[in-house]
């Protein structure tokens, strides 16, 4: 995936004093079927502090292109005359389908191989056909150089409904010759009832004029699903405060873009995560794939899926198929491949599907939009691979529409998938060719709770929540929703950034898969210490690994391994922004009093390559007291270190939160 930052060359203001900041047109190229964005807004920005920050997404808008060839001679504004070329934007407070739609942002650019001296105008028309007038105010004005194209963006202030504008590119004053221009253009807008376009997450609160970052999920679908081998769209960021979330008059900066997607070269890990609640419909909404895109002879060699060892054999499983194409056209053939579960590895990249001459199944998408179905006769387990292959003259496009058991056609209890597998018990999971980041799982009640400690592509470190109906006794097959968390010091706000699936392989080792912002990977996962080397607590062995958290102040907490001989804790806690952060440290062996000297890391991201370890920080101190199994106190000072800042100085009673019936060994 590509981002470039382009400042206009002109952007347009109203005359008065802007309500909504216009934040620079930002281009994203990708040829991931799905990816993320991260959206840097510099500190001088927004000059307003923002109490209870939201950000939302418009739905994407197709690009319309035009393509003209004008001349260099004539005056622009008489229609005949081949000098310019003009499209009329009617600004309408209504969307086609009846529902309030409010323009937020409309943006106009020349694109390649328009000739360097094309100038780009953007006015308000103050007649009734729309057509450019000597004395209509311009908005923005823009000429294509040597070295870069004219863009221009008019922001929500000046995109009062009823007074509509113009687009018009004009060639050079230059008699006898012919000029290219390539245009295209892009109404973006919301609704003010909800905002519908790709999943997005930032900070919770901003201080005035300080710089911070937006994450945006991209899809290949969001410009729609007719595929072209290069499809463009526009849309926008929407920046408010929560309690005004849906009143567009309160918005406080909108922040468009253009997303440029070429189809094929895609290399990406798709894990397809299910389990038996995914196939009896028991489970959480998320789509098994996105829709992958492939150039002719092309093939996708990255798409899996996981089945644990089980005590019963699998029932037979469909999966179902749906190709698309280019003037719908579509030839894709698929087959299944086995493979041996990965052991652990310090490599990010999952491996492509092993080269077989008998896959265990096949079948062909050849008809437009119709389902074609594999079957997969009674499984073993091991990593399965979706292989797809374009074997049409043209771009193809697939998803999997559904995965079935066929053995039992009501999905019932006793249907796929719940056969006993090896378990996994509660505690602190780490793959030990990749060591620095890592996940603890918990159970309470009937739920269990995965906590993932890991780093965005910055280094900085942050923590994922993903918590679901805990497996049954025998089983340790689980997938989640995955949620990022933002704290406002007295409520926490989650919002789901992916899907988690832990795949058992032997007692206490599983694959840990994950989609997460529109990546996907897998590594193996083992414990990091037996739950069970408890320390001695007045007297008596006391299992305290656990995650524990102060009741008067819910939304940050401490995983705790205490172990005979020291004791390890994860802080997880929330930057001067409310974003999600954690440090770590480790304690001498005390079971009713321990303190820590604290570390905040910087590390790699999920999808990164491994640098070979991590970086510490000195952060500050945490004091631990255990009163009894369920109860305490937690003391902390913790002065976060840039490129994070916040500090963390807190003194409560807490008390455990998971882990209630853990034992100890003997």
């Amino acid at each position: 995936m590509k981002i470039s930052l382009t400042t206009l060359c002109l952007i347009a203001t109203s005359s008065v004093a802007s309500a909504v900041t216009l934040l620079p047109l930002q281009h994203i190229q990708t040829n991931r079927a799905s990816d993320h964005v991260v959206f840097n807004v510099e500190a001088v920005t927004i000059n307003s502090p923002i109490a209870h920050l939201v950000s939302g997404t418009t739905n994407l808008t197709p690009a319309a292109t035009y393509h003209y060839l004008l001349k260099g001679s004539g005056d622009p504004f008489d229609p005949n005359s081949g000098r310019s070329a003009v499209l009329a934007v009617p600004i309408s407070p209504w969307h086609p389908w009846d529902m309030p739609f409010t323009a937020v942002a409309l943006i106009a650019e020349t694109l390649a191989d328009t000739a360097p001296g094309v100038t780009l105008y953007v006015g308000r028309a103050q007649n009734a056909d729309l057509k450019p007038r000597l004395d209509d105010p311009v908005l923005c004005r823009a000429q294509v150089t040597s070295t870069s194209q004219a863009q221009c963006v008019i922001g929500q202030d000046d995109l009062t409904p009823g007074w509509d504008l113009w687009v018009m590119a004009v060639a050079p004053d230059d008699a006898g010759a012919q000029f290219v221009a390539n245009v295209s253009t892009g109404m973006v807008g919301e609704f003010p009832s909800a905002h519908h376009g790709p999943p997005i997450t930032g900070p919770e609160h901003l201080d005035a004029s300080q710089a911070f970052s937006l994450r945006m999920n991209l899809s290949a679908q969001d410009c729609g699903t007719q595929f072209q081998s290069v499809q463009r769209c526009y849309g926008a960021a929407i920046i408010t405060n929560r309690e005004d979330f849906y009143d567009y008059h309160a918005n406080v900066a909108v922040l468009p873009y253009s997303e440029e997607y070429r189809a094929g070269g895609d290399e990406s890990s798709y894990p397809v995560l299910f389990g038996p609640a995914m196939i009896t419909g028991q489970g959480f909404d998320w789509p098994p794939s996105g829709l992958i895109a492939l150039q002719p002879g092309e093939s996708m060699r990255r798409l899996f899926l996981d089945l644990p060892p089980s005590a019963s054999a699998y029932d037979s499983l469909a999966i179902d198929t749906v190709a698309t194409g280019e003037n719908a056209s579509a030839s894709v053939e698929f087959s299944l491949v086995r493979a041996d579960f990965p052991s652990a590895s310090s490599d990010a990249v999952v491996a492509e599907a092993p080269a077989v001459s008998n896959p265990a199944a096949t079948w062909s998408a050849n008809q437009q939009g119709q389902v074609a179905r594999g079957v997969l006769s009674h499984p073993s387990a091991g990593r399965w691979y979706l292989v797809a292959k374009n074997v049409g003259s043209r771009l193809a496009s697939f998803i999997i529409d559904g995965i079935h058991d066929t053995t039992n056609a009501d999905n019932a209890i006793n249907g796929f998938g719940y056969g006993a597998t090896p378990t996994i018990a509660p505690g602190q999971y780490f793959n030990p060719q990749r060591s620095g980041h890592g996940i603890s799982i918990g159970r309470g009640s009937d739920q269990q709770v995965l906590y993932w400690y890991s780093y965005t592509e910055d280094g900085a470190p942050v923590w994922y929540l993903a918590q679901a109906h805990a497996p049954a006794a025998d089983s340790g097959w689980w997938v989640a929703p995955l949620s990022l968390a933002t704290w406002d010091g007295q409520t926490v706000q989650l919002g789901t950034v992916g899907a988690v699936e832990l795949v058992p392989t032997a007692p206490n080792k599983f694959m840990f898969s994950w989609q997460l912002e529109g990546r996907g990977g897998s590594e193996a996962f083992e414990l990091v210490a037996p739950n069970d080397a408890c320390p001695t607590l007045d007297g008596s062995k006391t299992n305290l690994s656990a995650n524990w958290y102060a009741p008067a102040q819910p939304g940050y907490g401490i995983d705790v391994l205490a172990l005979s001989d020291h004791q390890a804790e994860v802080f997880y806690l929330y930057d001067s922004q409310g974003q999600a952060r954690w440090v770590y440290g480790v304690a001498s062996a005390a079971a009713s009093n321990a303190s820590a000297s604290l570390d905040q890391f910087s590390g790699f991201c999920p999808a990164c390559a491994y640098p070979g370890g991590i970086i510490p920080t000195h952060v500050g101190t945490l004091n631990l007291h255990f009163a009894d199994w369920l109860s305490g106190h937690m003391q902390a000072s913790i002065t976060l270190q840039p490129p994070l800042s916040g500090s963390w100085n807190i003194d409560q009673p807490m008390a455990r939160l998971t882990g209630l019936t853990a034992p100890c060994s003997p």
